[in-house]
């Protein structure tokens, strides 16, 4: 799913340093992209996540063990 800056929302949230989120005034370039994992309502969004890309790219064959 595509993002859209309706999509997302404001929120405070105290953190600790390691834990990186990313600004709703830097919203504008999440919009567009699509999340490199599954997101939950009401999740933090950190700048990892955010891609143009999926792995592996839809079509192309994964191998799972099992």
């Amino acid at each position: 799913m595509t993002a859209t800056t309706t999509d997302l929302a404001a929120t405070r949230a105290w953190v600790n340093t390691p834990v990186q989120t990313i600004p709703i005034a830097r919203a504008d370039e999440v919009a567009g992209k699509i999340a490199a994992v599954d997101l939950r309502a009401g999740s933090l969004l950190s700048p990892s996540q955010p891609t143009t890309t999926l792995t592996p790219a839809q079509g192309s064959r994964s191998w799972l063990s099992g």
